[in-house]
């Protein structure tokens, strides 16, 4: 059985974006390969590559997948994967890989599965129907922290994406009643502690969020500079909405450690709008590729693009692609 890396590579196309006058090819990160079967590709993890951030590429498989599905227009997308050793059940990374493959290849079942030599490999999920499960809570001062508004630094563009005059085009964009910041999402079995995390560390946390005006969504806000472009960005925007769609689902197994005015709010029923909020995108990632993850997620979930200016004063803002 041989790669097809550069075969679909040829196959998506002159797609590449701009910088400058400098065109910058893309390329498939060395730790994922690809096998063609007809209108099937098989999409197989390095044992290397699950053990990483969900924002690096080689381990950003639903990214992938959808490019597959959108450039290549391939039926069915198949992913496999081995652990390297059996510690590798206890690293938050995996156990997130994990999470992210059941729910992913739930959403999008009709085009994307396990191949079923791996398929057992998600019974090592410690995320399990009969268990008991805490999300950790925002912590204090999160938007009055001191900022240097010249910075293109992502902490000090949350900074300034939560005070205005940022804050307030944020809002009147998308229609937020506030936007917050460092919303946690690590999980804890039955109680938060850190023996008892299932992902990774207690400063994982959605970027930004907030509510709309008619409290029927909640917004989420996966912010990256104009130095972090990556197909990873889908990584972390679809893990951080299944998450939030698993607390909204209630009452059920996932319950938040306190309770609040704006927390209490986040667990009412109604739509989550994710939003990429960035200054540019990658280039493989387009209105088209954005409806299938919308076709696949609605209407419990919706994605979103902004496109922001980090060198405005007022904090520019523009929607769509």
């Amino acid at each position: 059985m041989t790669e097809d890396n550069t075969e679909i590579l040829t196959e998506i196309g002159p797609c590449y974006y701009k910088n400058g006058d400098k065109e910058i090819k893309v390329k498939f990160p060395g730790n994922i390969s690809f096998t063609k079967s007809g209108s099937t590709v098989l999409m197989k993890i390095s044992s290397d590559a699950i053990l990483k951030n969900m924002q690096s590429d080689e381990n950003a498989f639903e990214g992938w997948a959808l490019v597959l599905k959108r450039w290549c227009k391939f039926e069915k997308v198949i992913i496999t994967w081995e652990s390297k050793n059996e510690s590798d059940i206890y690293i938050g990374h995996y156990q997130r890989f994990l999470y992210r493959v059941t729910n992913f290849s739930q959403d999008f079942k009709e085009w994307f599965s396990v191949e079923q030599k791996s398929i057992a490999l998600l019974n090592d999920l410690k995320i399990k129907e009969s268990g008991s499960y805490l999300l950790n809570s925002p912590g204090k001062n999160r938007t009055n922290a001191p900022y240097d508004e010249n910075s293109n630094k992502e902490k000090d563009l949350e900074l300034r994406f939560t005070n205005p005059p940022w804050s307030d085009e944020l809002k009147n964009i998308t229609d937020a009643s506030f936007i917050d910041r460092q919303l946690p999402v690590g999980i804890f079995n039955e109680k938060i502690k850190k023996d008892n995390s299932i992902f990774t560390g207690g400063k994982s946390a959605i970027d930004l969020w907030g509510i709309s005006k008619n409290y029927n969504e909640l917004l989420l806000f996966e912010l990256k500079g104009s130095d972090n472009n990556k197909i990873g960005i889908i990584s972390e925007l679809y893990f951080y909405s299944c998450i939030m769609r698993w607390l909204k689902s209630g009452p059920g197994q996932l319950k938040q450690k306190k309770t609040n005015d704006c927390l209490q709010m986040m667990a009412n029923p109604g739509k989550i709008k994710a939003y990429f909020l960035v200054p540019k995108i990658h280039p493989l990632i387009d209105s088209e590729l954005v409806q299938i993850l919308n076709d696949g997620l609605s209407p419990e979930i919706e994605f979103d693009y902004l496109l922001f200016e980090e060198d405005s004063v007022e904090g520019s803002i523009k929607k769509g692609f």
